[in-house]
């Protein structure tokens, strides 16, 4: 699953440790196995922080994704 948000780095405070994140031209795209543990700990960093996550999505891995983690790689 990939969980995506708007973010500023240098504005906003640094994401939780724990989270292994990819940050972008102000996105940041967290991808992971267990999206309601990750949901978590990203909610409970926003409230502590008091930060709106804006544009928050949770989507569901591609079928692309599904086919190259079932066979292991690119075709």
């Amino acid at each position: 699953m990939e969980i995506r948000f708007a973010y500023t780095p240098g504005t906003s405070p640094p994401l939780p440790a724990d989270l292994t994140a990819q940050v972008g031209d102000h996105q940041v795209t967290i991808r992971t196995a267990e999206p309601e543990a990750t949901l978590r700990v990203l909610l409970d960093w926003a409230r502590d922080h008091r930060v709106s996550l804006p544009g928050l999505e949770v989507q569901p891995p591609s079928l692309e994704e599904i086919y190259l983690r079932l066979t292991g790689g690119a075709s």
